[in-house]
C-alpha cells in the first residue's frame, strides 16, 4: 500500500544519506553528501513526497550504539533541490525538526518543492481559478540572525509552476540574500519580502503582473528593473527604499 511504500522509501533514503556517517563533535553528523536533488523522470505525473521524506534527509536518524535512536541535524548538506518534487501540504514545518525543539535545517541553498493548486481570485480574468500559491513556508527561519548558530540559508529558488507568492511569503527572512523567481510567477503578495534586510537586488521575471502592498518594504534594494508585463504596483510596495537606478 501507499503507506508501506512511503516508509520503505524513507528508510532507504535515510540509509543512503547516512552512508559513511560518523559521530563527530557534539554528536554531529558528517556524510559525504553536499547536495541532494530530486529528479522526476516522468513529467506526465508529479513526484510526490512529504515532510517525512524531507526530514529523513535533513535530520537523519542513526543508532550510535545505544538502545534508543536520536535525530541529529545533517550539517553536511549545503544544497537541497526539491524543484522537481511536489509536497501537497507544504507548510512552515516542512523544513524544521518538530520533535526536537523545532531545530532548523542547516543548509545554504534551497530550491523549494511544488505544491497542490488552490482556488484563488484572478485579477486578469476576474474569476476564481486554480493556481499554485507559495505559502509562508520559511516562517521559522525569520527568528535567526546570520552567523549566530543557525539559519545559514542564503539562497532560495522558487521553481517553475508557481503563479503567486502568498501574503508575507518570506516576511522577515532577514538572512536570505538571493531569491530566484520563476517565469511562471504572476503576482507577488502583500509584504511578501517585507523586512528581508539582506536583499539588495532581485530580478523580476517577465510575466509578472502584480506587486502587492509593502512587498519590498524593509529590504535594501538600490536598483530595480520592471518587466514589460507588469500592470499593477500596489500602495507602498517600495516605500522607504533608496532606489538609485529604476528601469521600466
Amino acid at each position: 500500500d501507499k503507506t508501506s511504500e512511503e516508509k520503505a522509501f524513507k528508510d532507504l533514503l535515510n540509509a543512503k544519506i547516512l552512508e559513511g556517517a560518523e559521530d563527530g563533535a557534539n554528536n554531529g553528523v558528517t556524510t559525504k553528501f553536499k547536495t541532494v536533488r530530486f529528479e522526476n523522470e516522468d513529467s506526465s505525473k508529479p513526484l510526490i513526497i512529504n515532510d517525512d521524506i524531507v526530514h529523513a534527509i535533513l535530520f537523519p536518524t542513526h543508532d550510535w550504539g545505544y538502545n534508543t535512536k536520536s535525530k541529529v541535524k545533517n550539517n553536511s548538506i549545503v544544497t537541497l533541490d526539491l524543484g522537481q518534487a511536489t509536497i501537497e501540504n507544504l507548510t512552515s514545518y516542512t523544513f524544521i525538526q518538530k520533535d526536537n525543539g523545532n531545530q532548523l535545517a542547516n543548509m545554504a541553498n534551497l530550491t523549494l518543492p511544488l505544491t497542490k493548486k488552490t482556488s484563488v481570485y484572478s485579477e486578469s480574468s476576474e474569476s476564481y481559478e486554480d493556481k499554485m500559491v507559495l505559502p509562508q513556508v520559511l516562517e521559522h527561519y525569520s527568528n535567526y540572525t546570520p552567523g549566530k548558530g543557525q539559519a545559514n540559508l542564503v539562497t532560495v529558488t522558487i521553481p517553475y509552476g508557481y503563479d503567486r507568492l502568498a501574503k508575507m511569503a518570506f516576511y522577515s527572512n532577514a538572512q536570505i540574500t538571493t531569491f530566484n523567481l520563476p517565469s511562471s510567477l504572476k503576482l507577488i503578495g502583500e509584504s511578501a519580502f517585507e523586512n528581508c534586510g539582506a536583499l539588495t537586488s532581485i530580478t523580476l521575471n517577465e510575466g509578472l503582473e502584480n506587486i502587492g502592498k509593502r512587498a519590498f518594504v524593509g529590504t535594501n534594494l538600490t536598483e530595480i528593473s520592471f518587466p514589460h508585463s507588469l500592470r499593477i504596483i500596489n500602495d507602498a510596495a517600495f516605500a522607504g527604499l533608496k532606489i538609485m537606478d529604476l528601469k521600466f
